[in-house]
């Protein structure tokens, strides 16, 4: 800073000068050293910042780029002021949507459409952000898979037979088997008991011809009975075969219908791996940590600028208040180089 400099703002210079002197006058034994103080800090700031008015310049720290999350600067509120803290809870929102995001990306990633020689896989998205999935039959088979549902939903309608039918119709044909071979043989015993019973001469009344009778009706029973059991054990279990045969008919849709399922199994793939959301919390911290520094440098910078100009307006105190403390000694308007 050369001479020239202090010519501009000689006014103030002298004006801190005279000041040094009249505050060395007023308090003796100190002249030297208040004048010096006092009349640097007036003189030099007033030559410094132009013409004698000694106001403050604008040393603002330099902005620090998206301080302010979400599209502040870098600057404080007031000029020269501290940076303006970031905007913590916008970032972490911000980052939470990133992650929101990072997941749909993800499970998007995760939703392919495949296509088998047998079906088809198709993933759709619904208004309410919902996936759905639908897997269908290709070509014959899906008609294949339709005749079989409309089979299974006319049979709904209708209940499954007893078996009644086949249990009487089978025990009926088993009785008329034993009774085609019965009824000619004891019709014959009976025709022999009657001759016999006559030619011994036994009264049909008598006690004896009564027993005769008895025991031939006993034995006929005995084997028409065992006839009707046969029969009976013979039609329940036709009855039993023909339901089970029935349930198995109403089962069989249902398992074509497992079998043509089992061909929309799809081949595997390999899955999106995890994307990693936008750390912007972790940005706002940094540019806040960031503006910090640089207005702590600001701060250092100003505190060393007006050091030197308070050692500097000492110096030209010295020099032009010279014998301050007798009070209204000449102003040496020298220019001093530093």
């Amino acid at each position: 800073m050369g001479g020239a400099n202090w010519g501009r703002g000689g006014s103030g210079a002298l004006s801190g000068a005279a000041s040094g002197a009249t505050l060395g006058s007023v308090i003796p034994g100190l002249g030297t050293a208040i004048g010096g103080i006092g009349g640097g800090l007036l003189g030099g700031l007033s030559g410094l910042f132009g013409g004698g008015k000694g106001g403050g310049g604008d040393n603002t720290p330099a902005s620090v780029a998206r301080q302010n999350f979400g599209g502040g600067g870098g600057g404080g509120g007031k000029k020269g002021g501290p940076p303006k803290l970031p905007d913590l809870y916008g970032a972490a929102e911000a980052q939470g949507r990133s992650s929101q995001d990072a997941i749909n990306a993800q499970t998007a990633a995760n939703r392919p459409n495949i296509s088998t020689p047998f079906a088809n896989q198709q993933w759709q998205r619904g208004p309410d952000g919902q996936w759905n999935m639908s897997n269908s039959l290709a070509g014959g088979l899906g008609d294949a898979s339709g005749a079989i549902q409309n089979q299974i939903a006319r049979q709904a309608g209708t209940s499954i037979p007893t078996g009644e039918e086949g249990r009487r119709a089978a025990s009926d044909a088993v009785y008329q088997q034993y009774q085609s071979r019965l009824d000619p043989q004891w019709n014959q015993r009976e025709d022999a008991l009657r001759s016999q019973l006559i030619n011994q001469g036994l009264d049909p009344s008598s006690a004896a011809s009564s027993r005769a009778s008895g025991d031939f009706n006993r034995a006929r029973n005995d084997a028409y009975g065992g006839a009707m059991r046969d029969a009976a054990v013979t039609g329940m279990g036709q009855q039993a075969l023909n339901f089970q045969q029935d349930v198995q008919g109403r089962q069989l849709p249902f398992q074509q219908l497992q079998g043509l399922q089992g061909l929309t199994q799809m081949p595997g793939f390999n899955a999106a791996g995890a994307w990693q959301p936008t750390n912007y919390l972790g940005a706002g911290l940094g540019m806040g940590s960031l503006g910090a520094q640089q207005y702590q440098a600001s701060q250092n910078k100003k505190g060393n600028t007006f050091g030197g100009l308070g050692q500097l307006g000492g110096a030209i105190a010295t020099r032009g208040g010279k014998g301050g403390g007798g009070g209204g000694g000449a102003v040496d308007m020298t220019p001093v180089s530093v």
